[in-house]
């Protein structure tokens, strides 16, 4: 029995010995990719961004707002490290690890949204591969992934994280298209050349502005950290098709609530719910999306507005 056991145990150790390296070469494979799961961890880890404003959110913002606009109006270097499907505890993770790299921003341009912002977030499983490659990253173990549904076998048996969420051919299939320029994004943002679908909207009767307690408290720690970084924020409650806004039965609460945060840790509101951009389809892929010509219209006004601020100090 003994040798049994033993034996085992040797195989288990050639096993790890074997997993060790192969993990570490896969997970090296992502680091230079463009596929927005994983160019803008890239680009944070890798230290050399140097920008005057960044733009913090959901896909809100990931999708709705252009650096390049920004800094061709402002003349400014911008980056977008919005973050689809995610709440404020993921946003600010990635906003940490931010400042652990980099220099620090003089400007944040943070969406704001009724359905995601102050949203329970941790824990969720959307989109956790993103993090794979990055493991051997102690910053990213101690700040970003404890946020997430990892446990004792993905964080510390090698291989088995690419194989347990997706299975061996979707892995594959993630590798072979590190470079897929459908899914590619520059400085962060992804313009979707997309048209038009309400089934979505048409299946919801009534929306809720709802918030946790937990995940306000940590938006207000963090907001404090900027003013005592002396970061500016602007709160921006990007556009959104204006039957979906309508479905939301308690507007006003988002507002209050919002509007006092932002005048205890003076931040701006930039507010473009009731923008004309709203009433138009066109402009729209679903109720809470602008497509890229919305998106690059909106990035256009979001700029000049800026510009009108002289919040950059020029």
């Amino acid at each position: 029995m003994k040798k049994f056991i033993t034996r085992i145990l040797l195989f288990a150790i050639i096993l790890l010995a074997l997993a060790i390296p192969a993990d570490i070469f896969l997970s090296k494979q992502f680091y230079e990719t463009t596929d927005y799961r994983f160019a803008v961890w890239n680009d944070i880890l890798k230290g050399n961004l140097d920008n005057d404003i960044i733009i913090m959110g959901s896909s809100r913002s990931w999708v709705q707002i252009s650096p390049q606009i920004l800094d061709t109006v402002l003349h400014t270097n911008t980056y977008n490290i919005g973050m689809d499907g995610s709440c404020i505890d993921r946003q600010i993770a990635r906003y940490k690890i931010y400042r652990k790299y980099n220099k620090k921003p003089k400007l944040i341009i943070q969406n704001v949204d009724w359905l995601a912002t102050l949203q329970n977030g941790t824990h969720t499983d959307y989109l956790l591969e993103q993090y794979y490659p990055y493991f051997y990253n102690a910053d990213m173990r101690e700040i970003v992934i404890p946020v997430e549904r990892f446990d004792f076998f993905d964080l510390y048996i090698p291989l088995l994280r690419y194989y347990r969420y997706t299975n061996m051919k979707e892995t594959i299939e993630m590798i072979r298209g590190l470079s897929n320029p459908e899914w590619s994004v520059e400085k962060g943002y992804k313009g979707m050349e997309r048209k038009w679908n309400g089934s979505q909207l048409e299946n919801i009767e009534l929306l809720y502005f709802e918030y946790d307690k937990s995940s306000l408290e940590e938006f207000c720690d963090y907001l404090s950290e900027c003013k005592k970084d002396s970061i500016q924020v602007i709160f921006v409650y990007t556009p959104a098709y204006v039957e979906g806004v309508q479905k939301v039965v308690n507007m006003s609460d988002f507002y209050n609530l919002f509007d006092s945060v932002a005048n205890e840790y003076n931040v701006v509101v930039l507010d473009y719910l009731n923008n004309e951009i709203c009433r138009d389809k066109a402009y729209f892929y679903n109720a809470m999306h602008l497509n890229k010509q919305g998106a690059e219209k909106f990035s256009q006004i979001l700029a000049n507005d800026i510009d009108s601020l002289g919040l950059l100090g020029k």
